[in-house]
C-alpha cells in the first residue's frame, strides 16, 4: 500500500509501518520481518549499520560516533 504524498510515506517509514503483498511467501515474510537479526548474524555486516538502523532515534549512533566507529575508521583513516 502506497501513500499518496510524500510525509505519508515519511511518517510510514519513521513508524516501521511495512506492509507487504500477500503474494510473498510466508518464509519471506518472515524473513523481512526479521531483518535486523538476520543483519546481526551476518559477520560482515558492520555493528555500526546495525546501530543506525534502530527504530527510536534516540538509539541510533550520532554522526560524531559513526564518524568514530571503528569499522568507519578501517575504511577512512583519514576521518581519524
Amino acid at each position: 500500500m502506497l501513500s499518496p504524498t510524500p510525509i505519508g510515506t515519511f511518517k510510514r517509514i519513521a513508524k516501521v509501518d511495512l506492509h507487504l503483498p500477500n503474494w510473498i511467501s510466508k518464509e519471506a515474510h518472515s524473513l523481512i520481518r526479521d531483518v535486523r537479526s538476520y543483519i546481526a548474524s551476518v559477520s560482515s555486516f558492520p555493528d555500526c549499520a546495525i546501530q543506525l538502523l534502530q527504530k527510536k532515534p534516540q538509539d541510533r549512533l550520532t554522526l560524531d560516533e559513526v564518524l568514530q566507529h571503528p569499522w568507519i575508521l578501517k575504511y577512512n583513516p583519514h576521518l581519524a
